[in-house]
């Protein structure tokens, strides 16, 4: 939590500064006091600017003190006693430093933790010299708390396990989601291929488009029956589908039908040839 400037210590400084100047410049020229009124008041003005500085000085040491030994008491695992003495306390940014506290023992926040590291700072952290930076902490020494209690943590080979596999579903799921086209569902690539091999390809229609997700060859592959409307040889509008194998990875789409030898099914396209087939 930002201090208010007139809280920080140069705000109160200036004001301590600043304020003997201009109450002793209100005191001599804006009153008709006797001149040894003048000067005592002045004096009184002067030495209450001093022992305020003096004063704020010394709270303001106090409770830097009282910030340094609660964070250290976090890093030993004390963090209990951390929180309760930053709670009794005025240190500007407590609610913050609570916060990341907290945060040290939060095995949720751990595994949240533990998913965005690589391979190699996996590694790392298991051999004690990961140095990565948790935007959460403003702290160095609990960063570094947290990412020894991470290290600790119960069940870590379990844990980075089901974190890596929840990441590869949503990278997964990403790449199969940009490989259809917002709009109308179409997969992107296939349509394209069918557009090349249609007698018309301005009258093309995107009627429906379904897949599956299987594995072929320890690699992710779609499964695609996509139909769509076109005009054949003869200028009618047919409605064709197309069944076609797409590998995630390389994207290009091959169809179902390419070395099934001839006859094809009705109204179903091989797009590897020089027209659609319907």
């Amino acid at each position: 939590m930002k201090k208010e400037w007139y809280k920080t210590w140069w705000g109160v400084l200036l004001i301590i500064a600043f304020y003997p100047i201009l109450g002793t410049y209100l005191i001599w020229k804006k009153t008709t006091w006797k001149k040894q009124t003048k000067i005592i008041s002045t004096a009184v003005l002067l030495v209450t600017a001093a022992v305020s500085g003096i004063v704020f000085s010394i709270s303001d040491s106090n409770l830097a003190k009282t910030r340094t030994e609660a964070v250290k008491l976090a890093t030993e695992g004390k963090t209990d006693e951390a929180v309760k003495l930053l709670n009794s306390s005025d240190v500007s940014d407590k609610d913050s430093l609570i916060k990341q506290i907290n945060m040290l023992n939060n095995r949720e926040a751990q595994v949240n933790a533990l998913e965005t590291l690589n391979d190699d700072e996996y590694n790392q952290l298991k051999a004690g010299t990961l140095n990565a930076k948790f935007k959460q902490f403003t702290e160095e020494s609990l960063n570094a708390a947290f990412i020894n209690n991470i290290k600790n943590m119960q069940g870590l080979e379990d844990a980075r396990k089901t974190v890596v596999a929840v990441r590869k579903e949503k990278e997964l799921k990403e790449k199969i989601k940009n490989l259809f086209s917002a709009w109308d569902g179409s997969n992107k690539a296939l349509t394209e291929a069918i557009k090349k091999s249609m007698n018309d390809p301005k009258s093309y229609e995107h009627n429906e488009t379904k897949y599956t997700l299987s594995d072929k060859d320890g690699k992710k592959v779609l499964v695609i029956s996509q139909s769509f409307r076109g005009k054949n040889a003869f200028g009618g509008v047919v409605l064709n589908t197309c069944l076609a194998t797409q590998d995630i990875e390389t994207v290009t789409p091959q169809s179902l039908l390419n070395t099934a030898p001839p006859p094809h099914p009705a109204n179903f396209c091989i797009f590897s040839g020089a027209g659609v087939s319907p």
